[in-house]
Parts: structure tokens; C-alpha cells; sequence
């Protein structure tokens, strides 16, 4: 016998499972808690509400869809890319003022002015989902400064929740869903946790802090850093019946500098975007031949703030009515030739100073746009 919910409870269910669709997946259940060394006991800790007292680091990842790759994070491990692939990071350490992006002639500083010493930090970088909004049309890196008020939310939002007694994250549903996985350090304190999106009793249980990394993470999403937004637009060529130019590009809708590889570099065999180009152009499904790179040009493409990357491609339809104009970039191997004070993956580490605005960042992941254009008889 199956428990039907209330319209309103499942609305409200259904809004914190669309959350986790913008963190890092996978397949399967984990739950760990650790209290390391000879810090405060896990009793102490979830009875009397002393709980992050100290500077914290809390990750939120989600992931779905095929691996397509595996970089390194820059702290001996390595980070497992997956299709659709978001990860949501907190620093209460690091302040969040990110300095404006330098010249050649110019020298990285780590200064941070005084009114910005008290606040913390929140980075996102999402590979990419067309399915999935706001994020569907805009990949890389967003970061978003955190003040006081925020940091102390976040601590009094874990305190809240009694993480010795939290139900087992299972599906009610039945269903596989993008893979979450949360998980909180303070101290001698670790709280690790991984669940799909449909373990609505464990959600439920953790909504404390879940409904705020729902907030901040949107916050996060509207401040790019360092992003890209495919272009794709369709013109009728005056005085010449069914002509038209396609024209399609990548444009860094961020404040610092991108670097990516061409996409007319073609796919290398073995490489994780094998089979598919970096880049295509349809219409009607059938593909639009793109030019070659030049012999002589660089293979990589380095974008300052609101820099444009295009090409324009002929085309004339061949009949009357309705046809669908779709342009798709796909690469999530990162730039081939790296540039110099290229910035890793994840250039916010758990330890260890930042290097957000040092330097270009690499991006990966998917885009794509669509457009239906309605040619006259």
C-alpha cells in the first residue's frame, strides 16, 4: 500500500529534488560521520549544539548521465566528470572579494581589503544540462561572496539537524535519480552523506540546511565568474530567396577570462568527446559542414570578459516552411595546449589559498541553442 502525499507536500518535495539536479551524481547509497582525533565526542557534539564553531568547508556535489571524465583536484585525488555534472563549495576561511582580472604587466596579489576580511566564499561549477534551468545556456564557473550573516546561517542550520538519528537515504520512489553527495568539515568534525534525489525522508530530514544551500546556490548560479553562452543566430541574406547565414559561437559571459580548445580542433582518438565534434551545427538534424582550422592558428582560444568566438556558415533551405536551427558544444576534456597560470578544475581547494581570478579558467562540459526559422513559399 503506497502513501499519497498532499499536492502541496509533493510541490514542495519536487522543488528541493530540482535542487539536487544542480549538484555532482552517481549510483548508489553512502553515509559516513566522523568525529577525527581528539577533538569534541560526537555526543557533545549533537546534544549540546556545539557543533562548527570553528572555520568550515562544505561541499555539495551532483552528478547524472555517462563519465565522460576524470581530472585532477589538485589535492591528490581526482574528480570524476559525469554528463551533467555540478559542484557547490563553501569556504567560511577565504574571503570572498575575487580582484578584478589583471594585465600582462600586472602581478596576482592575494590582498584582500579590510571590509572583506570577515566574509567567506561560495564557488559553482556546472558542466551542463540543456534539460535542466536556470543553467541550461550557461556553463563554467560562478562564485558569490558570503557575508557574516550567511556563514552563521549555514553553521546554526547544521546545528539544527540531528545527524545521529537521520533515516536512511532511500528512494521511496523506486526511482535512480542524479547522485547527491554532501558533506560538511569543521575542525576535528566530518559529515559525509550521499543519496539520490528521491530520498525524500533523508531530505526531509536534513531541510534545515538543504532549503539554504537551495538559496545560496541560486545566489551563486547569478554571479559568473568565469562562464561561457552559446550563440546562434539565423539572418535571410537580402535580394537572395531561401539564402541564409548561420552564425554560431561561444561568448565568456563572465567577469575573468575562459580558455578552451578550438572547436575546430577535431576529436583525437581516445579522447572522452569521441565520437562527437566539438562542435555541431544542424538543421533539420542533417549537419552543416564547418570550415577547418587554419593551419597556421592556435588550437586553443583564450576569451577576456564578454569576448565572442563565431563562425558564419551558408545556408539555403531547401523548401518552404519550418526548419529547426540547432548548434551544440561538447567538451569536457578542458583546453589541449593549457596556457600559461591556467587555473585547475576546481580552483577553490579545501585547503590552501585560492586561486579564483588568478588566471584563466579552463572550461568543459556542453551547450546548446535552438532556433526554428520559417522560410516563405
Amino acid at each position: 500500500m503506497t502513501r499519497k502525499l498532499p499536492i502541496d507536500e509533493r510541490r514542495r518535495r519536487m522543488s528541493r529534488r530540482n535542487l539536487l539536479r544542480m549538484l555532482p551524481t552517481g549510483a548508489g547509497v553512502a553515509a559516513a560521520l566522523a568525529c577525527q582525533g581528539c577533538g569534541q565526542s560526537i555526543w557533545t557534539l549533537f546534544n549540546s549544539g556545539v557543533i562548527m564553531d570553528k572555520d568550515f568547508v562544505l561541499d555539495v556535489s551532483s552528478t547524472a548521465d555517462l563519465h565522460v571524465a576524470t581530472v585532477d583536484d589538485g589535492e591528490g585525488g581526482e574528480f570524476r566528470l559525469q554528463e551533467v555534472t555540478t559542484l557547490f563549495r563553501i569556504r567560511s576561511d577565504i574571503s570572498g572579494f575575487v580582484a578584478p582580472p589583471v594585465s600582462d604587466d600586472d602581478e596576482f596579489t592575494s590582498f584582500v581589503p579590510p571590509a572583506f576580511e570577515d566574509d567567506g566564499v561560495a564557488v559553482m561549477v556546472y558542466l551542463g544540462d540543456p534539460n535542466s534551468l536556470p543553467y541550461g545556456k550557461e556553463i563554467g564557473l560562478c562564485q558569490l561572496r558570503l557575508e557574516a550573516s550567511d556563514l552563521e546561517a549555514v553553521r546554526k542550520a547544521v546545528a539544527k539537524i540531528n545527524w545521529r538519528r537521520l533515516p536512511l537515504p532511500t528512494n521511496q520512489d523506486g526511482f535512480h535519480g542524479p547522485y547527491q553527495q554532501l558533506r560538511v568539515a569543521s575542525g576535528d568534525l566530518l559529515i559525509e552523506h550521499g543519496f539520490t534525489v528521491f530520498a525524500d525522508d533523508f531530505i526531509e530530514a536534513i531541510a534545515p540546511l538543504w532549503d539554504l544551500l537551495h538559496e545560496l546556490s541560486f545566489r551563486t548560479a547569478k554571479a559568473p565568474l568565469a562562464t561561457i553562452k552559446p550563440i546562434l543566430e539565423v539572418t535571410a541574406e537580402e535580394g537572395k530567396s531561401r539564402s541564409f547565414k548561420i552564425r554560431v559561437g561561444l561568448r565568456n559571459s563572465g567577469r575573468h577570462p575562459v580558455v578552451l580548445t578550438d572547436p575546430r580542433v577535431p576529436v583525437e582518438p581516445g579522447r572522452s568527446t569521441e565520437p562527437r565534434p566539438r562542435l555541431s551545427v544542424t538543421v533539420n538534424y542533417n549537419d552543416i559542414e564547418l570550415p577547418a582550422l587554419p593551419e597556421d592558428a592556435p588550437r586553443t582560444l583564450l576569451l577576456g570578459p564578454h569576448e565572442r568566438w563565431e563562425l558564419e556558415l551558408p545556408w539555403i533551405a531547401p523548401r518552404a516552411g519550418q526548419h529547426e536551427v540547432m548548434m551544440r558544444w561538447y567538451d569536457y576534456d578542458g583546453p589541449i595546449d593549457p596556457v600559461p597560470d591556467q587555473l585547475p578544475f576546481m580552483p577553490l581547494p579545501r585547503k590552501g589559498p585560492s586561486r579564483l581570478g588568478a588566471g584563466p579558467y579552463p572550461i568543459r562540459g556542453s551547450v546548446e541553442l535552438d532556433q526554428y526559422v520559417e522560410v516563405e513559399a
